[in-house]
């Protein structure tokens, strides 16, 4: 599975699920051309955000899933879950694939 990063960049970079791509909600058509060439035609994508009220996660599903994108799920409170579990995580800004024209 793919996992996206609904949260904004600075939440991202200080710190996410390891491999996580960040595609923010809130910048999601300036993000979204950077992050797709990353993700694999028959991957399962996995969003998530942070917090019981955050809602950022399911707002990006349903935008991929009226997109055509059926393989789409929520990890509801997915940041904190998933540090919680002690499952592997990390800091900083990855490298985004510039623009295409």
């Amino acid at each position: 599975a793919v996992f996206l990063d609904a949260r904004s960049p600075g939440d991202y970079a200080r710190g996410h699920i390891r491999c996580a791509l960040n595609l923010p909600w809130q910048s999601f058509e300036e993000y979204m051309g950077r992050v797709w060439d990353e993700i694999p035609d028959d991957a399962w994508i996995v969003t998530y955000c942070d917090g019981e009220d955050c809602s950022l996660s399911e707002d990006l599903a349903k935008e991929l899933i009226s997109m055509g994108y059926d393989k789409v799920r929520v990890l509801p409170n997915g940041w904190t879950r998933w540090r919680e579990a002690g499952l592997p995580t990390e800091k900083g800004q990855h490298h985004v694939p510039a623009l295409r024209d």
